[in-house]
């Protein structure tokens, strides 16, 4: 075979237009065109330097095991990036200019939120005191949106004793709140914990 056809010779022939729209855009008068044309630039070349590796591979190895391989890599490379960069929402919506989030329970763990996706969760809660599972604390895939109608917002983290027991929370406020504390809420916090 003269020239082999790859995923990677397509990908390449892709990038290899993307990269001519990407210099042209550099000279154009918007700083968003600009802005895409710095990102476009880099990925187009290590997509060119990928095709020149791939062209002294090609000689070396079986084409079809090398084709094979090659869609297998396309395939696994956006799938990892999507789970890479996956969240677990939490979506508030509440009457209040506050909400605390407690994770105190095993209610509300991560099974209980659904899936958006191919790897997001997210859950829709409409109260302002909120109870998660206490594993969900350090879950750094956790985003906590607050309601779209809030403007400037407070937040603050910690740990309060509640019925005995050392509870890490999340407190969010809104401009009405923005020095609104925990310890002002621990009456109301109390109640809702002992009627779980």
């Amino acid at each position: 075979m003269l020239f082999p056809v790859t995923p990677v010779v397509v990908l390449a022939g892709i990038f290899f237009f993307i990269f001519l729209w990407a210099v042209i855009e550099i000279f154009s008068t918007t700083q968003a065109s600009a802005f895409l044309a710095a990102i476009a630039i880099p990925i187009s070349l290590f997509v060119f330097v990928l095709y020149g590796i791939e062209r002294f591979i090609v000689r070396k190895i079986n084409y079809r095991i090398l084709f094979v391989g090659e869609l297998i890599l396309l395939l696994i490379l956006p799938i990892s990036f999507y789970y890479s960069v996956s969240m677990t929402d939490l979506n508030v919506t509440t009457e209040k200019s506050y909400f605390v989030v407690l994770f105190d329970s095993k209610e509300n763990s991560l099974t209980d939120f659904k899936r958006t996706g191919l790897f997001g969760k997210e859950l829709s809660v409409s109260h302002h005191i909120i109870h998660l599972d206490s594993s969900l604390y350090n879950n750094e895939a956790l985003r906590i949106r607050v309601p779209e109608t809030w403007r400037e917002i407070s937040n603050s983290h910690g740990q309060i004793k509640l019925s005995g027991k050392k509870i890490n929370y999340r407190l969010y406020s809104t401009e009405e709140n923005l020095n609104l504390t925990v310890d002002e809420l621990l009456g109301e916090l109390e109640r809702e914990t002992s009627e779980k």
